[in-house]
């Protein structure tokens, strides 16, 4: 460009006006405009000089802890905001977990009773139609007299019934552990000393041992025989199978006999849970008569917790007053 040339730029409807070019000082120049000038300005501010760019890449790396003080360009989540998340849901989850579990237990145990109470009444209807009707089945264990009295009713009445995976035989001679608790857990006794000489493994994984008295078939059944101990009202559940109810005389602590709406003529036979009749606020109260069985902590007898098997099939759940 000559020095008599003159340079000019519009911008904004606006004409800069030329200006004389000193050979001295603005020789090689070309006017610009001001906005141009600010705009270059400011990346020219922005931009770190190779020597600063590599001065702080050296002082970032450091220590670890320049990732807490400097602010990531990149977008996402530093390790501190991680570890702070981390921590928030496994305390959450430490104190949730326990009751998630619980209560999933519980709701296995209710699923299992039922299953149990199932395979009792399907395996007695299938044997009455080989064995006649239940009314007329003579069973007896403690007390039974007079001819035709099976001390072992089970063994041909119940058990060639069932699925069975393993029998223990007569006395238990063939089952492991065979010691069982009350609902609290401060006494124990063994099955055997209990007159339940019967017992039989199942496929799905229960346990089901017979025993009896004068009149009818008692059945201990353990609904989860992996559990360390066979507990009352925990994982282990009592039945009586009984072919005529009339006959069953008042016996506290098992629960028949001693409420009279039992005697009616659609309770005379059948399976049913210990504790079936009695009103619900009895199964669980300390009241006289509950002393052996009641569905509470506080029954230090050895069957203390088996009305358990009543009230959990009565309100069909374990509820919240249940002493679990």
């Amino acid at each position: 460009m000559q020095n008599a040339d003159i340079a000019m730029i519009s911008g904004g409807g606006q004409t800069v006006e030329p200006l004389q070019q000193d050979t001295k000082t603005q020789r090689g120049t070309i006017v610009v405009h001001k906005q141009c000038e600010h705009d270059i300005g400011k990346s020219l501010k922005r931009a770190p000089s190779p020597g600063n760019r590599k001065r702080a890449t050296i002082y970032k790396s450091l220590s670890i802890m320049d990732a807490f003080r400097t602010k990531n360009e990149a977008s996402g989540f530093t390790l501190a905001e991680v570890l702070i998340t981390l921590g928030v849901i496994g305390v959450v989850a430490a104190m949730t977990m326990p009751i998630i579990v619980g209560n999933y237990q519980k709701k296995q145990i209710v699923v299992k009773l039922k299953q149990a109470y199932s395979i009792l009444n399907q395996a007695t209807n299938l044997s009455q139609v080989d064995n006649g009707n239940l009314e007329n089945w003579q069973v007896g264990r403690i007390a039974a007299s007079g001819a035709g009295v099976d001390y072992y009713a089970e063994e041909k009445l119940i058990i060639p019934y069932l699925k069975v995976v393993k029998n223990c035989g007569r006395y238990l001679k063939d089952c492991k552990d065979t010691t069982f608790w009350n609902l609290a857990e401060t006494e124990s006794a063994e099955l055997l000393s209990s007159y339940y000489n019967n017992g039989v493994m199942l496929a799905n994984g229960m346990a089901f041992y017979f025993g009896g008295d004068d009149m009818a078939i008692h059945v201990l059944v353990d609904v989860d025989p992996s559990k360390k101990k066979k507990v009352y009202g925990k994982n282990l559940f009592r039945f009586f199978i009984i072919p005529k109810m009339k006959d069953y005389g008042p016996f506290y602590g098992y629960g028949f006999g001693a409420n009279l709406a039992l005697k009616s003529e659609r309770h005379t036979k059948g399976i049913f849970p210990d504790g079936y009749g009695f009103p619900r606020q009895m199964l669980l109260s300390t009241a006289y008569g509950t002393e052996h069985s009641g569905c509470r902590k506080s029954v230090t007898y050895i069957s203390g917790g088996a009305w358990c098997t009543a009230l959990i099939l009565m309100d069909n759940k374990i509820s919240k007053d249940y002493p679990w």
